[in-house]
């Protein structure tokens, strides 16, 4: 009796010509999945080249985000040296005593802007 399970079994009894058409649908089955492997092979390969470029542009993205990080903080840098030299000549010039005389500066500057102001808004 034959194994239906196995089909060596079915070559051994089997004449020529079932063993040429046994051959030729192994064959054609192995060709067929040789086929759909390398569309998939394809496949996989575009998107890993997807990925890569991608990849490749995140990494450019953080170069730069890094680079306005770093010319941020160097602007904060100078601009606190600015203002930490500016306190330093109003400290200056408190302790000298002539915080009066920049006091009435200022008042006399707010009155006069006050005064403009007023002017402008009856006319």
């Amino acid at each position: 009796m034959h194994d239906l399970h196995c089909p060596h079994s079915l070559l051994k009894t089997s004449t020529p010509l079932a063993k040429i058409f046994f051959f030729q649908m192994a064959h054609h089955r192995q060709s067929h999945y040789g086929s759909q492997n390398d569309q998939m092979e394809d496949l996989l390969q575009s998107k890993v080249g997807s990925l890569k470029d991608i990849a490749i542009k995140i990494g450019d993205e953080a170069k730069y985000q890094n680079k306005l990080l770093r010319d941020m903080e160097n602007d904060f840098d100078k601009t606190g040296g600015f203002l930490g030299s500016t306190m330093d000549k109003l400290k200056d010039i408190a302790s000298k005593g002539y915080g009066k005389m920049w006091c009435y500066l200022f008042m006399w500057i707010m009155g006069i802007s006050f005064f403009m102001y007023f002017i402008l808004r009856l006319r």
